[in-house]
């Protein structure tokens, strides 16, 4: 495999403000941990 097959998509996260920023902005300088949360009901 290419290492260009094992890229992330470049998707942007839309913060509580209306902006948008790159997902890849949050673990520039850092480790980053998503949570995807789902609410039934």
């Amino acid at each position: 495999m290419s290492a260009e097959t094992l890229r992330s998509p470049d998707l942007s996260v839309t913060l509580s403000d209306g902006s948008a920023v790159p997902l890849k902005e949050f673990w520039k300088n850092r480790g980053l941990v998503l949570v995807f949360l789902r609410h039934f009901g």
